[in-house]
């Protein structure tokens, strides 16, 4: 477990998007469910979506839909269930993980004014983007048991503030973190905005 120290108002923060984007996982079409600590979060969020306290859930059963899903070529992976997705949630849970990430590796806060910019990664491709990312030699992969957490990171060399991050959750889930000061320009390439959960059928 990688623990950092928190105020109150960061951990009630965080803790508001913790069960939110672990349900947001399970549903997840790249979810692997390979070993038995993914099974018991798996059978966690059953429960939690019988007893409807499950937020993904209940947004599933409100909003989900059937979309076509396609490959970078064109080629057709057949239909698959969608829902909206809570971006503020998302993204102040996994802005904290890196900032926590951070102070981990660094023993150093990262500045509170940096700009973080956040993208979900085409699993589909996530090996050939690895590829291209392992010429860089990136620190990592670390992590939290076999298949639950494990994160890649690069580090600016003259500016300690710059850093990318690539998270990945449940085997399959993806996703790319930069983080730049303010006046930094930054292109962060492989991913993609992303506002729906595409989601197994």
């Amino acid at each position: 477990m990688i623990t950092v120290p928190a105020c109150q108002p960061c951990n009630d923060a965080k803790a508001a998007c913790d069960g939110y984007f672990r349900d947001l996982c399970i549903v997840d079409l790249f979810y692997d469910p390979g070993d038995g600590v993914t099974r018991d979060v798996y059978d966690a969020v059953l429960r939690a979506d019988r007893r409807g306290r499950s937020l993904v859930g209940r947004a599933a059963r409100a909003h989900a839909r059937q979309e076509p899903l396609y490959t970078r070529r064109g080629i057709s992976l057949g239909r698959h269930s969608t829902l909206p997705v809570d971006e503020w949630r998302v993204t102040t849970l996994l802005s904290m993980i890196v900032r926590g990430l951070y102070y981990t590796c660094s023993g150093t806060r990262l500045r509170d004014d940096v700009v973080i910019e956040i993208l979900r990664l085409d699993s589909l491709t996530i090996n050939e983007f690895l590829a291209d990312l392992a010429q860089y030699t990136p620190m990592g992969p670390l992590g939290i048991g076999t298949k639950v957490f494990s994160f890649m990171v690069l580090h600016g060399q003259e500016d300690a503030s710059v850093t990318y991050w690539v998270l990945r959750f449940y085997g399959g889930i993806f996703y790319s973190v930069a983080t730049t000061p303010p006046d930094y320009l930054t292109v962060n390439e492989g991913g993609q905005a992303n506002h729906t959960a595409q989601t197994a059928s």
